[in-house]
């Protein structure tokens, strides 16, 4: 089962936000137009757009006319498609996967100040939480970051974002990533990607998924090998 991968970036010349803010709908671009700063607005309107590029290539429509839906827990969609993706972004960079099974994605910008620990004690699972104790601190904020997308990942697959307790479900925090408890039928998968902590939940057996890792406008480097699917 083929499972789509596909990076971008956000931060673009100005004529090409420009250009990318034809796509949106109204009710897009009045949400562009609510954020303050410059650069949150510029990525809102490059992410809602290049997901619309994305979707309408697959849709054999135009960008614009994709009719995308949000259900009540924020997870967007397109009513009849019997496909399903997800999308996620962090800084500068966007993630959208796809595939025939629900699925879903998160990408988190590895931060060297972020203060984990506290984080991690308050919502990860105990099997998680005895892994994270017993690392020194960088070793222990990249296991962090890993632990924590593959999570949002698997909850975002779900359909039902953080409303679903985080230590209901554990994950590893090594390679290769995996469910521990509470997902059974689901399978991760993990992609290099210098600074970044990126993860994909499928629901379908482990040795049935296969990435497809697309990089149109990427300019910087990376790994395009994933870690296998376990």
């Amino acid at each position: 089962m083929r499972v789509e991968a596909h990076f971008d970036r956000l931060d673009v010349p100005p004529v090409e936000e420009q250009r990318l803010a034809l796509l949106l709908d109204p009710a897009e671009r009045e949400r562009a137009r609510r954020f303050r700063q410059a650069m949150h607005r510029r990525r809102f309107t490059v992410r809602r757009a290049r997901l619309r590029q994305w979707l309408g290539q697959r849709l054999n429509l135009a960008p614009e006319a994709v009719p995308i839906v949000t259900d009540a827990m924020g997870k967007p969609g397109v009513p009849g498609w019997d496909r399903y993706f997800s999308a996620s972004h962090s800084r500068d960079t966007m993630l959208i996967v796809g595939a025939p099974v629900p699925v879903g994605c998160d990408i988190e910008a590895i931060d060297p100040a972020f203060d984990w620990r506290p984080v991690a004690d308050r919502l990860f699972a105990p099997e998680e939480r005895r892994t994270l104790q017993a690392l020194a601190d960088e070793p222990g904020r990249n296991a962090f970051f890993q632990c924590w997308t593959r999570k949002e990942a698997f909850v975002k697959g779900l359909g039902q974002g953080l409303a679903h307790p985080l230590d209901a479900f554990a994950v590893n925090c090594d390679s290769p990533p995996a469910l521990l408890r509470g997902g059974d039928g689901w399978s991760l998968a993990a992609i290099d990607l210098p600074g970044h902590a990126v993860a994909i939940a499928a629901k379908a057996p482990c040795d049935t998924v296969r990435l497809d890792i697309q990089y149109p406008c990427w300019t910087g480097p990376r790994d395009s090998s994933p870690h296998p699917v376990p």
